[in-house]
């Protein structure tokens, strides 16, 4: 994600609290797809006794890779507060305009 996007999307997030549907409002698309693609392979490993090994695989995959973002978004919430004390704001809001000279 380019620094401008990034700084936008912090500056969005700034006077709220972190939250599991903060995150997947903000990724909706990405967890749609991952969905969509959970319940293929699932269907693929119960439907099918050829491919059932490799849907209970992808299905664990992507199953871990929720589990990986939910962990995230959970530590991310834990220290948001402090982030928000510590940042400087004026540099992200800098950096979200485009007026930032990179120094």
């Amino acid at each position: 994600m380019a620094d401008q996007t990034f700084c936008k999307q912090m500056l969005k997030l700034k006077d709220t609290d972190y939250s599991l549907m903060t995150f997947f409002h903000l990724n909706r698309g990405m967890y749609l797809r991952l969905f969509i693609v959970m319940t293929a392979s699932a269907c693929l490993a119960f439907s099918s006794e050829t491919y059932r090994y490799l849907g209970l695989f992808l299905f664990g995959m992507f199953a871990g890779a929720f589990l990986r973002d939910l962990g995230r978004v959970l530590k991310i919430k834990k220290y948001w507060p402090l982030t928000v004390r510590i940042t400087n704001w004026d540099v992200v809001r800098n950096i979200a305009e485009g007026t930032d000279s990179g120094s």
